[in-house]
């Protein structure tokens, strides 16, 4: 019976572990996109007890708590509920971004080209080099763009 209740014991001190470096990593990550809002400058941050807004104009994009641990979940303007998030990948200690894309989950690393993206189609800014930006969400029904062939933009690179 000992040996059943150290055991339960250690599993509950290596969850609180796990737990609490995903809760460090996630306030890393909010403290991350409010200076990547302030290096931009035409993006605002506030931080919030959940977690943090940012607002490009009248669009907004919010990064918050999911659960205990490290978590996100993102909403915006035409986002499904539930179908946008970001997690850490532990063994190489990157975040990423997983949605919804024609019923199948993707992924893309989002300090890599998630935030861009995420800027395109939650904000309605342009992309590097473009005039304007493109307004076919993600994870939307069929936009026109869809009804006429093309569909959104394709990430970049997936996970």
């Amino acid at each position: 019976m000992d040996d059943d209740a150290s055991q339960r014991q250690t599993d509950q001190q290596a969850r609180e572990f796990r737990l609490e470096e995903g809760r460090r990593a996630r306030d890393e990550l909010f403290a991350d996109v409010i200076a990547f809002s302030e290096a931009v400058g035409y993006v605002t941050a506030e931080r919030g007890a959940s977690g943090v807004l940012l607002t490009a104009g009248a669009k907004t994009l919010m990064f918050e708590e999911m659960g205990e641990g490290e978590r996100v979940k993102l909403v915006f303007e035409n986002s499904e509920k539930g179908q946008h998030r970001l997690f850490r990948i532990g063994e190489i200690d990157r975040w990423a971004w997983s949605f919804m894309r024609y019923g199948r989950e993707e992924r893309m690393l989002f300090w890599d080209d998630g935030l861009e993206e995420l800027c395109v189609i939650a904000l309605g800014l342009a992309r590097p080099g473009e005039q304007t930006a493109s307004s076919a969400p993600i994870d939307s029904g069929d936009t026109d763009d869809e009804k006429a062939g093309e569909g959104p933009a394709k990430p970049k690179r997936s996970l």
